[in-house]
């Protein structure tokens, strides 16, 4: 599979910013969801967006999360993405 992987610590006073130069699926993953996801298996995420070009997301609770990056079906090329935990 082919997607960005962002790895960060973040707790419920935390907002991550995500701001992309094309439109793409955005997930963010608790790290047991991550490694279900990298292994094809059935994962839950706790937060998923479908052809964004920016998003803030609210952070749940405190916790190792994952963001996953990955290509929209209707857009190809490369992504660059700006991710900033605030």
């Amino acid at each position: 599979m082919n997607y960005l992987h962002y790895k960060f610590k973040a707790d419920p006073n935390n907002e991550v910013k995500v701001t992309l130069n094309q439109k793409a699926n955005v997930f963010l993953l608790d790290t047991a969801s991550y490694y279900k996801y990298r292994l094809g298996k059935a994962y839950e995420p706790t937060a998923a967006y479908n052809d964004v070009t920016s998003i803030h997301i609210k952070v749940p609770h405190k916790s190792n999360w994952h963001l996953l990056i990955e290509h929209s079906d209707a857009f190809k090329g490369i992504i660059r993405a700006l991710v900033d935990v605030i």
